[in-house]
């Protein structure tokens, strides 16, 4: 599997009737949403206001992958984290550390939904 654009993307509004997802340093074009006007069926037309949240989705997937890989390394230092089993029981003790990295994966998720749903601050 290829590596993709890295990110951070953005999303710009291009014509008058799509946006172009690029990257931010770059404004390499990665996408663009589909120009509604040339579509050939009514039912599949869709708004600006769609092909605009489309754009944002497209354009926080870099960082909704990053919190996905963030969190698959945060579970797997939990389970490998001696600290965390005292004892052997079977449900781990949280060590600081990993209970401040995952507050950090909680932020960078909030911050992550809300660039797709175009809140982001």
């Amino acid at each position: 599997m290829s590596k993709h654009t890295e990110g951070p993307w953005i999303h710009e509004h291009g014509t008058a009737d799509h946006y172009h997802i690029c990257q931010q340093a770059t404004r390499l074009n990665i996408a663009t949403t589909c120009d509604r006007l040339t579509m050939a069926s009514s039912a599949a037309a869709k708004s600006m206001e769609e092909d605009e949240a489309n754009a944002r989705l497209i354009a926080a997937a870099p960082d909704l992958a990053a919190v996905a890989l963030a969190y698959q390394r945060w579970e797997a230092d939990l389970v490998l984290a001696d600290d965390a089993w005292p004892g052997m029981q079977a449900t781990p003790t949280i060590p600081q550390r990993l209970w401040d990295r995952l507050l950090e994966i909680q932020a960078m998720r909030n911050a992550a939904v809300a660039k797709a749903r175009g809140e982001a601050r």
